[in-house]
Order: C-alpha cells, then sequence, then structure tokens
C-alpha cells in the first residue's frame, strides 16, 4: 500500500515536472514572437519614416518645379515687354493690365500652392491617421489573440488543475477509505486480542488462585489458626512474593501477596487488610522475634509494600479486572502507609 502511494507520488511529481516543461515551451514560443512582432513594428516605423523623407523630397522638388514655371513665365513676360517698349504709349495699357494680370497670376499661382500645401498636408494627415488606425486595429488584433490565447491557455491550466484536484480528492479519499478500514481492522484486532488476554488473564487467575487456595488449606487449613503461624504464613510468602515475575501468564492475585494481619488465610478478605490489622500484627512479631529478625522483616516488608516497588514489578498491569486491581493497591497503599512509623521506630531499636 505504500508502495503504491510512493509510486502515485511519483507519477503526480513526473506530470507536474511535464507540465512545467511544456508551460516553459509555450513562455519561450511566446518570447520568440513577441521579439518577431516588435521587429515587424520597428521594421514598419522605419518604412514610415522613409515614406515620409520621400513625400517631403517630392513636395520640396513640385515646389521647385512651381516656382521655376513662375521664373519662366515671368522672363517670357519681360521678353515680351523688352519687345514692346519700342512702343511704350501704345503698349503702356496693355503693361498695365500685363502687370495685373501677372499679379492675378502670381496670386492665383499663390493660392494654387497653398491650396496643394493645405491638400498635401491634409494627404498626409490622413495618411498618417489610416496609419495610425491600421497600426491600432493591428495591434488590437494581436491583443485580441493574446487574450484569446491567454484565456484557451488559462481554461486548459484550469481544466487540468481541476482534473488534478479531483484525482487527488480521489487519492485522498481512497488513503482515507483504507486508513479507517485499517482502524478499524486494527480495532477489531486490538478488541479480539485484548479479549483474548482477558480471557487468559481470567484462566490464570482462575488457576493461580485455585493453586494458592489448595497450599493454603494443606499448609494452614488442617490445624487451628494462631498468631504464630499467622507470622509463618507471612515469612512463607514473602520469598515467594519477591521472587515471582508476575505477567499475564503469572498475574498477581489477591492470595499471593503476604499481607500482614493475623486474620486467618482461608478467611482472609480485603476489608481484613486495615491501618490497625497491620499495627496489631506487628505487635505479636515484636513479640514473637528478636531484635534484628524483627528489624529485617520490617524493612523487607516496607521496601515490599512501597508503590513506587508496585510500580516497578508493574504488578497491578497484571491485573486486568479494573475493580480488583484498585482493590489491591488501596490495600496495598494502606499496609505501606501504616508500616512508615513502625520502619521509623525500628531504626531506633
Amino acid at each position: 500500500m505504500w508502495k503504491n502511494e510512493a509510486d502515485t507520488s511519483k507519477t503526480q511529481l513526473v506530470d507536474a515536472r511535464g507540465r512545467v516543461v511544456v508551460v516553459e515551451e509555450q513562455l519561450q514560443l511566446l518570447k520568440v514572437e513577441r521579439d518577431q512582432k516588435l521587429a515587424e513594428i520597428q521594421s514598419l516605423k522605419e518604412q514610415n519614416l522613409k515614406l515620409k523623407e520621400v513625400q517631403e523630397d517630392n513636395a520640396k522638388l513640385q515646389v521647385e518645379i512651381n516656382d521655376l514655371k513662375r521664373k519662366l513665365e515671368l522672363s517670357e513676360s519681360r521678353k515680351k515687354i523688352l519687345e514692346m517698349q519700342a512702343d511704350a504709349p501704345m503698349w503702356q495699357e496693355a503693361k498695365k493690365k500685363r502687370e495685373a494680370a501677372e499679379k492675378k497670376a502670381e496670386a492665383e499661382w499663390k493660392r494654387k500652392a497653398e491650396l496643394e500645401e493645405s491638400k498635401r498636408k491634409v494627404r498626409e494627415i490622413q495618411e498618417a491617421e489610416a496609419r495610425r488606425k491600421k497600426a491600432e486595429e493591428v495591434a488590437k488584433k494581436k491583443e485580441q489573440e493574446r487574450k484569446e490565447r491567454e484565456q484557451r491557455e488559462e481554461q486548459k491550466r484550469k481544466k487540468e488543475a481541476e482534473a488534478q484536484r479531483k484525482k487527488e480528492e480521489e487519492a485522498a479519499k481512497k488513503r482515507e477509505q483504507e486508513r479507517k478500514e485499517r482502524e478499524e481492522r486494527e480495532e477489531q484486532e486490538r478488541k479480539q486480542e485484548q479479549a483474548r488476554r482477558e480471557r487468559e488473564w481470567r484462566e490464570a487467575t482462575i488457576k493461580e488462585r485455585a493453586r494458592l487456595k489448595r497450599r493454603a488449606h494443606s499448609l494452614w487449613g488442617l490445624r487451628e489458626w494462631s498468631n504464630t503461624r499467622a507470622l509463618e504464613r507471612v515469612q512463607t510468602l514473602m520469598d515467594e512474593f519477591e521472587t515471582t515475575k508476575f505477567s499475564e501468564s503469572q498475574p498477581a492475585t489477591f492470595e499471593i501477596i503476604p499481607w500482614p494481619v493475623l486474620t486467618d488465610p482461608l478467611l482472609l478478605k480485603v476489608e481484613h487488610i486495615d491501618w490497625a490489622g497491620v499495627e496489631e500484627f506487628f505487635a505479636m512479631a515484636r513479640v514473637e522475634l528478636t531484635v534484628a529478625e524483627y528489624k529485617k522483616m520490617v524493612e523487607k516488608l516496607h521496601k515490599m509494600f512501597h508503590p513506587d516497588r508496585w510500580r516497578a514489578r508493574a504488578i497491578l498491569k497484571t491485573v486486568f479486572d479494573e475493580f480488583l486491581s484498585h482493590t489491591l493497591e488501596e490495600a496495598g497503599n494502606t499496609v505501606s502507609q501504616a508500616m512508615t512509623p513502625l520502619w521509623r521506630a525500628s531504626k531506633t531499636l
């Protein structure tokens, strides 16, 4: 399953890299196209400048031609004047008319020249406006094409992103479903394992308690119970309790714990484990044992019932019944607390 997820992630990474390469190639093509269009625009600008220069040169030549025509006309007029000077009186009136005609012709020429100049400027303006409009149309068309191309690319990108998102969602749903199924299996297995452990614990506990009860009956049930036998019982169980490695297959039970009380083990219950009972037991032991034996027993039992010692040996973890575990813990704490002042007092003996 992890391998499939790794393969899926690898495939997604390869697809993503492929898309990056495609986008970079498209970007490079767009850059090349942009440079080509810029070069075309620059070429058009240069051609427009050359055309304008040619038009200006033509206009200047036209002015020079018109000026030469005018000079030629003036020369012809002067020639005629010189020819007619011989008969000045006759031609005086003709001179006036001719001068008037020349002025009129000059004025007409100027008017035509100005009109031609105006027409030329109008044509230039119109041509410039036409070029501007054409350039605007070309730019507008290119801009429209660019926008359409970007829209297509954006739609394609969104479509690919949506497909990728759906793919990832499906993969996530699949992983989530697999996770839930795995957790359900693990929970089921955990419950089954817990049930198995509890069943085996109950069987082991029943077996252990039966063994301990048989032994108690064999050792202490055949004769009358006494304080001396209570002391012997605790001394016997101390070594066994201390050396036993408790586990699920060897669970701790109420009967294996060397409770320092005087009650008959065949009648002993957890409610018999109290402060007064512990003090009564050690008062008896103080009488029955030597000082050294008494101090050794107190020291050993004080360590044996210390809560930290129980936790270190994980005694209560082998008891799956929460109520029994809590009951044993409270009884053990009671013994530990009751023994603390006795342990301190033993140090002064």
